[in-house]
This record gives structure tokens, C-alpha cells and sequence, in this order.
């Protein structure tokens, strides 16, 4: 980096070693009564501009310029000031910071985006950066400045300027740069609600229970009932198992029933009110048998009722 003593210092800075090698360079160099103005000009420029692109791409801070600045020997030295030199690459950042679509691109190492298999969840987007910071965002991705304002909270060594002109319409950010930019670098990942969790045990309870088309032994028994012969197509389901299973998953059953809509498993009211023999109303959900079927009359005539509620677990 020093070179000749005439000769102005290469400034390449890749670490803090470098940093300290080149400033000790270049207050050398500046102090040197042999040089002159002009060249001190040029080399103050070309250490400037190295500094700020250190700052920039994160292998030192302003601060870490500051100490070493600070030290009795540099400053003994250096007519300049650590003041001054300090002040210019502010000046500098602040001038030639990129824009957010620019900086986003340069600095971003993956976008982990996590979809959630209940309806009522957002997908969620943590963004992870070559500095080592990440940060979870939702629907503010799609906003730039919502998206540069959540960015700040994480690091204000996050330096950017507002995106670049093409981008700065919302609806072009997100159609035109923050959409192929996830193309690039995101990868997916699911998640699994408690929402889809229930309605699996739910099938599970349908599928393994015996139903019975008759509404009586159905209340009585595994609380499965079917119309064989008038709506084949169709299973009831007693609402107290639904109950049972909504809470195991700490949810309700009207946020089942939204989920069964969301996902158009069944359309309009899924409860239905029958009456038993004894005048005592009863209320069953009304499902597709598409859904989950359950073994029918004739299936397994003799076999012995299985009564419990299915616990957690996926769909065979």
C-alpha cells in the first residue's frame, strides 16, 4: 500500500488490517513536505473514496475509522484532523449511498418465506443480509417505504436512499423489482397451522369411527352419522367432538368453520339440528364426504366401536 515515497499509496481495503495500513499510509504520505499539493489532493481523494466503499459494504465502521484516527501517533501526524477525515466520509456516504432496490440486491443473502397452511395466517418473509442481521417482515415488503423504515429499526448502518424512480410507484416496486428479486434469492417453506392441524384430526376422527345411519345410536356411539340412502354423499359429525378436537388445537369452532370456507370444503352453514326420539335437540356438522370418508354400516358389521377422539396427527 505505501509505495514510494513520492509516489501516492493504493488504498484497498478488504479488513480492519487494511483500514489501519492505509491510514498510517496515507498520513505518512500527506505529511511528506516533498509531495505536492496537488498529489496530496489526489491521494486524499482516492483515501476517502476507499474509506466510504469499507463503510458501505460493511468491512469497517466510521466508528473503527474514528479509533484509529484518534491514536497519538496518527494524530501527531496527520494535518488534516480526524475531525475533518471522519467529516468528509460522512459526507460521502450520505452523497453516495444506493438506492434501496440497489442496496437490497447487493446486500441480501436469502429470503426464507414462510407460508402458513391455515387461511387466516400472512405469509411472513425473513430477509437475511451479508452484514448477519435479519429481520421478519410481512405485507411490508410490498410497501418500500414501510419495508425501509423496518430495515432501519434493525441497523442504522443500513444506508440507503429511496428506490430508484422506475420503482418508487408501489405497485411497480412490487410487480417489477421486489417479485423478481424473490424469484432469485427466496426459498419457501411451510408451515403448519393449528387451523389445518384440527381439521386433520378431524378427518382422522371420520375415518377411523364407525358411522351410523341411524341418528340415535350415532348420538350414542362413535357420533359419526350418515343418511345412507338420502344423502350418500354427505357425513355429520356431533358438534361436542368437534368442540373436543378445537380446543386440543386451542381454537373454536367457529374458526374451523371459517377455515372449512376459506378453503371451500363446505360451503354456507355446516351445523345442523336434529331431533332425538326423546325430544332432545342434537347439532352435527354437515361435511362432504370428499373431505374424509367414514367406514359405512355394511363395512365392518360386528367390529368393535373405537369411541375416543382421534388425537394429533397428520392425514394418512
Amino acid at each position: 500500500m505505501k509505495g514510494n515515497t513520492n509516489s501516492p499509496p493504493e488504498f484497498d481495503i478488504e479488513s480492519q488490517e487494511d483500514m489501519i495500513e492505509s491510514v498510517e499510509s496515507f498520513v505518512d504520505y500527506y505529511a511528506n513536505t516533498s509531495v505536492s499539493g496537488s498529489k496530496k489532493v489526489e491521494a486524499q481523494s482516492d483515501f476517502i473514496d476507499a474509506l466510504v466503499e469499507a463503510v458501505e459494504v460493511g468491512i469497517v465502521t466510521i466508528d473503527e475509522i474514528d479509533d484509529v484516527l484518534t491514536r497519538d501517533e496518527i494524530q501527531n501526524k496527520n494535518p488534516l484532523g480526524a475531525e475533518s477525515i471522519k467529516t468528509d466520509v460522512k459526507n460521502n456516504i450520505s452523497e453516495s449511498h444506493l438506492p434501496l432496490d440497489r442496496w437490497l440486491v447487493e446486500h441480501t443473502d436469502e429470503v426464507v418465506v414462510y407460508k402458513s397452511s391455515d387461511t387466516n395466517v400472512d405469509t411472513s418473509y425473513t430477509w437475511k443480509f451479508d452484514s448477519g442481521h435479519q429481520v421478519e417482515l410481512g405485507k411490508e415488503v410490498f410497501n418500500w417505504y414501510q419495508f425501509a423504515d423496518e430495515l432501519h429499526k434493525v441497523s442504522f448502518m443500513f444506508d440507503f436512499q429511496d428506490p430508484r424512480e422506475e420503482f418508487e410507484e408501489m405497485g411497480s416496486w412490487k410487480r417489477k423489482f421486489l417479485i423478481p428479486l424473490l424469484q432469485e434469492v427466496a426459498r419457501e417453506k411451510e408451515v403448519e397451522g393449528s387451523r389445518s392441524e384440527a381439521l386433520e384430526a378431524l378427518q382422522n376422527t371420520i375415518r377411523t369411527r364407525r358411522a351410523y345411519d341411524d341418528l340415535e345410536e350415532a348420538y350414542q356411539s362413535s357420533g359419526v352419522y350418515v343418511e345412507t340412502y338420502d344423502d350418500p354423499d354427505t357425513v355429520y359429525v356431533l358438534t361436542s367432538q368437534i368442540s373436543t378436537i378445537a380446543d386440543e388445537y386451542s381454537e373454536s369452532r367457529r374458526s374451523l368453520q371459517a377455515e372449512i370456507s376459506s378453503k371451500k370444503i363446505a360451503r354456507g352453514k355446516v351445523s345442523k339440528k336434529y331431533y332425538l326420539e326423546n325430544g332432545q335437540s342434537v347439532r352435527f356438522w354437515k361435511l362432504p364426504t370428499d373431505f374424509a370418508e367414514p367406514k359405512l354400516p355394511d363395512e365392518d358389521e360386528g367390529e368393535e366401536e373405537d369411541s375416543s377422539v382421534s388425537s394429533r396427527g397428520g392425514v394418512a
